[in-house]
């Protein structure tokens, strides 16, 4: 199996549409990547589609924009971490308590 990372020019870039069907294996994904598009000093409207074939997995990550300034981290384990990134989410009331 061939594993292609997407990462070095696509880790900012926008999933707009993801197309799949499992069972004939493919993929078609829409990308808008703002940097590639300036880069490649295309129109605004320039979208990027990768049609994928024979794939057996997939995996996407989106990411929020954190809702206020950055957390202070350095030092703290990876618990500690854990624990301040909660209480952050909870105060803001993003987060409802499970019990």
């Amino acid at each position: 199996m061939t594993e292609i990372s997407l990462w070095e020019s696509l880790h900012d870039a926008y999933l707009v549409q993801l197309e799949s069907d499992a069972l004939a294996r493919w993929v078609r994904l829409t990308i808008d990547s703002s940097h590639l598009r300036e880069f490649a000093q295309e129109a605004p409207e320039l979208r990027w589609i990768l049609e994928l074939s024979e794939v057996t997995s997939l995996s996407t990550r989106q990411w929020e924009t954190w809702p206020g300034p950055s957390p202070v981290t350095a030092g703290l384990t990876y618990e500690e971490l854990g624990e301040a990134y909660w209480k952050a989410l909870s105060n803001r009331n993003h987060v409802e308590s499970i019990s």
